[in-house]
């Protein structure tokens, strides 16, 4: 039996984020985001003040903890 082949890296998405929530005190500050960031891309992430942006990256980059919710950095290595 043959093992599925990995995907090139250059196809898989760098940030998998699945229904990520983060509260605060009874404010719902981020409600369910999910999002595939592309490896290689530049990716965007727009709203108006008070829309979450701030926290949600915060949540991406580990600096707050979710309050549910999964996210997976694939980062490639910088080794030659």
């Amino acid at each position: 039996m043959l093992a599925a082949a990995e995907a090139p890296v250059a196809e898989r998405p760098l940030l998998i984020a699945s229904d990520i929530h983060r509260h605060f005190e009874g404010l719902h500050a981020v409600d369910g985001v999910s999002i595939d960031v592309p490896a290689g891309k530049i990716t965007g992430l727009i709203g108006p003040n008070g829309a979450g942006k701030s926290t949600l990256l915060a949540v991406l980059a580990g600096t707050l903890p979710a309050s549910s919710g999964t996210s997976v950095f694939d980062a490639p290595s910088s080794r030659g």
